[in-house]
């Protein structure tokens, strides 16, 4: 989803018009992709992927695993379609992150709390493997 915003210079009144509105506006042509920031903490026997997702619900995130890879797709959808002005930032993302190969599959959480996602990945418990000499 796309947005085509009008930005008004914050001096002048939002009614402007006339043959001078041209000299105060500016049509943003590109369309403003949301893409959410994150960051990968990595603690003693787990990983914590954190997405900043402020005004994404949890219905429209989805997290998968798959041939070594976290993906988490969701979407930012608009909130209001008759906005006169807006710098808000609308559509779909889809973040990938390669997982590490100590990572347990069956032990992952997630929960989405104050507009962050956070993932929690175990990390897989190596034991030593004893070898028999025959």
């Amino acid at each position: 989803m796309t947005v085509l915003t009008k930005r008004l210079h914050s001096d002048f009144p939002l009614g402007l018009t006339g043959p001078f509105e041209s000299l105060f506006t500016e049509f943003d042509s590109f369309p403003r992709a949301f893409s959410p920031t994150y960051e990968i903490v990595k603690g003693e026997d787990h990983y914590r992927v954190l997405l900043e997702v402020p005004g994404v619900k949890k219905e429209d995130i989805h997290l998968s695993l798959e041939g070594g890879y976290l993906t988490v797709t969701g979407e930012k959808k608009q909130v209001e379609e008759n906005a006169h002005s807006s710098t808000r930032a609308y559509s779909s993302f889809k973040e990938s992150f390669k997982l590490s190969d100590d990572i347990d599959e069956e032990n992952v959480s997630a929960k989405l709390e104050d507009g962050v996602l956070e993932v929690t990945l175990k990390r897989a418990t190596k034991k030593e493997k004893r070898i028999e000499i025959l």
